[in-house]
C-alpha cells in the first residue's frame, strides 16, 4: 500500500474501483463498533447533521461535527458513537453518508491517503458533492460514471483544501486565499487586481509571488485548472459539452471548444469519444 499525502493527490494518476455509497440513518442504534473488524475497503464518511465520537485501538479519541469528512483507511479499526446535532428545526435522524472505494495507481499498486483516520473540516463543496453522490447512488437506475465523477471532484476539493493549509504556513502564505479561490471557484473570473486585493498585497507583489508559486500568470493558471476539470467531466459526466462549458464559467461553448483543442490537442467531443 502506497500512501499519497492528500495535498499531492492531484499529481498522481489513479483508478477508482469497488465504489459503494450509502446513506446511514442512526436511529435506534447510534453506535458502530469496528474494533476487531478491519475495514475491507477505504472510505470517506460525511457527517450530515450529527456528531461522532471515535475511539481507536490505541486508546486515542477524537470528535467530528456536522459537515466534517473522515477518511477511513482500508484495514482500519475504530468504535464510533453518533449523536444528533440538535440543529433548530431539524427533525431528521442522525445521518451520515459513507462512500467506500479502492484506489490503485496506474501500475496496479494499491494506494491510500493515510494509514490512520483523518478528519477534514467542513466546506460547501464537500457537502454538495456528498449529497449529489447519495442522490445519484439511490436513484432507481444509478449512473456509475456520474458517481465516480463526483468522487473524483471530491478528491480534488480535499486536495485543494490540504494544499491551502500547507500554503498558509509557507512562503506563499500571503497569496494563499487567491490560490484557493482560483482552484475552487472555477466558474468565477476575478481580475488580477481583485485577487491582489483579496490577499491585501499590491498587484505587482501579487504577480511576483504568484509566478514564483505556479510558474505562470494567474489567468493561465485559471485556464489550466478549468481544462483539467473539463477533462474529468468529459470522461465521467454525461452532460452536454455546452452544459460543461457553462459550469466552468465559459460563456460561449464554441470558445470553450477552441480553447480545449488548443491546449489538449483534440476537440472536447473527440476527447470524450477517446475516453469511452
Amino acid at each position: 500500500m502506497r500512501i499519497i499525502p492528500t495535498e499531492k493527490l492531484s499529481r498522481e494518476s489513479f483508478t477508482l474501483t469497488d465504489l459503494r455509497v450509502a446513506r446511514q440513518l442512526w436511529t435506534s442504534c447510534r453506535t458502530h463498533s469496528g474494533l476487531g473488524s478491519p475495514r475491507r475497503l477505504a472510505g470517506l464518511l460525511f457527517y450530515h447533521n450529527c456528531h461522532g465520537q471515535y475511539r481507536l485501538p490505541d486508546g486515542r479519541n477524537f470528535r467530528c461535527d456536522p459537515g466534517d469528512v473522515v477518511y477511513l483507511p482500508q484495514a482500519s479499526e475504530y468504535h464510533t458513537d453518533f449523536t444528533p446535532a440538535g440543529i433548530p428545526g431539524n427533525k431528521e435522524p442522525a445521518t451520515t453518508i459513507v462512500c467506500n472505494f479502492t484506489l490503485r495507481l496506474d501500475d496496479g499498486t494499491p494506494c491510500g491517503l493515510s494509514e490512520e483516520l483523518r478528519r477534514f473540516p467542513p466546506s460547501r463543496e464537500t457537502r454538495r458533492l456528498f449529497l449529489a453522490l447519495a442522490e445519484i447512488w439511490h436513484h432507481p437506475f444509478p449512473e456509475l460514471l456520474r458517481a465516480k465523477s463526483c468522487l473524483y471532484q471530491l478528491f480534488a476539493v480535499l486536495c485543494s483544501q490540504e494544499k491551502h493549509h500547507a500554503l498558509a504556513s509557507g512562503p506563499f502564505a500571503d497569496i494563499a486565499p487567491a490560490i484557493q479561490y482560483l482552484e475552487n471557484e472555477l466558474n468565477q473570473d476575478k481580475s488580477v487586481g481583485e485577487l491582489a486585493a483579496m490577499c491585501h498585497v499590491s498587484v505587482s507583489k501579487f504577480r511576483q509571488l504568484f509566478h514564483a508559486y505556479a510558474g505562470m500568470a494567474p489567468t493561465a493558471f485559471r485556464i489550466a485548472n478549468k481544462l483539467e476539470r473539463a477533462k474529468l467531466l468529459l470522461e465521467f459526466d454525461r452532460r452536454s459539452i455546452a452544459e460543461i462549458a457553462d459550469q466552468l464559467g465559459f460563456g460561449d461553448p464554441a470558445y470553450f471548444s477552441r480553447l480545449f483543442k488548443k491546449h489538449c490537442g483534440v476537440a472536447p467531443q473527440r476527447y470524450r469519444q477517446g475516453m469511452g
